[in-house]
């Protein structure tokens, strides 16, 4: 009895294509792998990938190491990252603001379609503060309170474009209501605005107001979930309305590396995110963690990237 060609070539294609699935699998990694932080020494990115430094060669075999390429504004190391080989060795833990406000606000080499991502790491929602001895607590009193009151209200902000300036931008849409934004040069501006009573709102992140228990409150978390850091107060969506916006980091690697080796190292770092010595740190650092797949990062960038160029399009700053 004669075999076929076909009947001999087929199985033996299969045999070689596994063998090297599960050659992929025995030998990757066979070094470390570079960690590239896009910001300073000493900044929540940096802080929270040195925690995961520490415990990730427990599931991974290898060690992680971190390099800080820092300037104009993480994009010198979005640009650099982009130009590296997609061999699983390099990879970059980018904030989503990377993809959602930087290309409206200067030129950028690199575009969504250069990245795969692997896992999500945090999630930091913002938030609507006002004064402790404002006459509302949620969003109804809040639109009840600028219903009522004479002139325009004024919110601090800190820059235009940023996140929390959008926020502000959608927040003001949710509630019907023309807000006169104060633009400041980051969250300590904008919180001192609010406590020295020269605007009737911030949108700042929740560890802003935090730092001033005694003289700001929150009205709505704009996240899916409530923030672990301040668990009494709602989401906007309990409340009834609709505003999710906020900052993620995730981990990515560059589009076009193998998919075992995107697997092996998402499962390495979510056994990391579940680590017992890890949430210690993870706990200390204050870091809200949530997780997301890679095929889910790169759907949420993609849905909210409609989202906010609609917003960019609102204040002027594309048409």
């Amino acid at each position: 009895m004669f075999l076929s060609k076909k009947l001999v070539v087929v199985p033996l294609i299969l045999i070689i294509l596994l063998m090297f699935s599960c050659s992929i699998y025995a030998t990757y990694p066979d070094k470390p792998i570079k960690c590239i932080v896009p910001w300073s020494a000493g900044g929540g990115t940096d802080m929270t990938c040195r925690a995961i430094q520490k415990v990730i060669p427990k599931y991974l075999g290898e060690e992680i190491v971190v390099e800080n390429k820092v300037g104009a504004a993480a994009t010198i190391a979005n640009n650099w990252f982009t130009q590296q080989p997609a061999d699983g060795y390099t990879f970059i833990v980018n904030t989503s603001g990377i993809f959602n406000t930087q290309p409206y606000l200067k030129d950028v080499d690199y575009k969504i379609s250069n990245y795969k991502g692997v896992i999500n790491l945090t999630w930091f929602p913002m938030t609507i503060a006002v004064s402790k001895d404002a006459p509302f607590d949620d969003v109804s009193g809040f639109i009840e309170y600028h219903q009522q009151k004479e002139g325009k209200l004024a919110y601090a902000h800190t820059g235009a474009g940023t996140i929390p300036h959008l926020t502000g931008v959608a927040f003001c849409k949710l509630v019907e209501m023309e807000g006169v934004p104060v633009a400041c040069e980051g969250s300590s501006p904008a919180i001192m605005q609010l406590l020295g009573g020269h605007v009737d709102f911030s949108s700042v992140h929740p560890r802003d107001v935090l730092a001033h228990p005694e003289k700001l409150k929150m009205i709505a978390i704009a996240g899916d979930e409530r923030d672990t850091r301040c668990p009494d107060v709602k989401t906007f969506k309990e409340q009834g309305y609709d505003l999710n916006t906020g900052v993620w980091m995730a981990v990515y690697l560059p589009e076009g590396t193998q998919k075992e080796k995107v697997e092996i190292l998402h499962d390495a770092f979510k056994q990391t995110l579940e680590d017992e010595e890890f949430l210690e740190m993870a706990k200390n650092l204050e870091l809200n963690l949530m997780y997301m797949s890679g095929d889910e990062i790169d759907q949420r960038l993609k849905d909210e990237g409609f989202f906010y160029q609609n917003l960019f399009k609102e204040i002027g700053i594309i048409e």
